[in-house]
């Protein structure tokens, strides 16, 4: 096995721990914010904070697998929450619309990306305009989740007004300081391995293995407890 071989597994490890961090938000950020008062525009608010970690994995692995890759870490938490909770899990309730959200907020950050300039992603203003542009799309693009998922989407209560669009200015503003903290996030982990080449190929899989499980187990105390 060769060392680019060795470096590209290296790189998935790491995939793995960012998409178990935005697991673990996903499945414990509503229980938090409920907890601290914020009752409305949840979804919204961690649509903005998933930015962070759509940012740090661009950094880590620019390539169109990322985007895939991290949705199915991040449905993965739910069906597991599901189990844990002793719910269905392959039913048309089981949170389908958060799913097809998961999917289509990477899958625009990643087009987002792919269309800008790759110096947009090292200036502050530039990785702010990315995240929010992405925040911005990904909103509107909930509103098809119902045609995807045979689901309706959350509206604000007592209205038709689609949620995802009444908490556009709280997604925006946090996908813009998500987005440049999170390039700068992932850069730095490339740097701390880079400094040393021979560290690559062995540094990835205790960092992804070791925050695999820690997130894992986070979740199972969360729901089990």
């Amino acid at each position: 096995m060769n060392d680019v071989t060795l470096a590209k597994r290296s790189e998935w490890w790491l995939i793995l721990a960012v998409g178990c961090l935005w697991g673990l938000t996903e499945s414990a950020g509503r229980m938090v914010l409920h907890a601290v008062g914020v009752t409305h525009h949840n979804g919204s608010m961690l649509a903005g904070f998933a930015v962070l970690f759509f940012a740090a994995a661009t950094a880590l692995s620019p390539r169109w697998r990322t985007f895939v890759v991290l949705p199915v870490i991040a449905a993965a938490f739910k069906v597991y929450i599901a189990g844990l909770q002793d719910q269905p899990i392959f039913c048309r309730g089981m949170a389908s619309n958060v799913v097809y959200a998961y999917f289509s907020e990477a899958l625009v950050f990643g087009s987002v990306v792919y269309l800008a300039k790759s110096s947009h992603r090292a200036s502050w203003l530039g990785g702010g305009v990315l995240g929010a542009a992405s925040a911005l799309i990904a909103a509107n693009a909930f509103i098809l989740a119902p045609v995807v998922t045979a689901q309706s989407a959350c509206l604000v209560p007592g209205t038709g007004f689609p949620s995802s669009i009444a908490g556009l200015p709280y997604s925006m503003a946090i996908a813009a300081l998500a987005a440049p903290l999170g390039f700068r996030a992932g850069g730095k982990v490339l740097q701390w391995i880079g400094a040393r080449p021979e560290r690559r190929p062995m540094a990835g899989w205790p960092v992804g293995a070791s925050v695999a499980t820690a997130c894992i187990l986070t979740v199972t105390l969360i729901y089990v407890l």
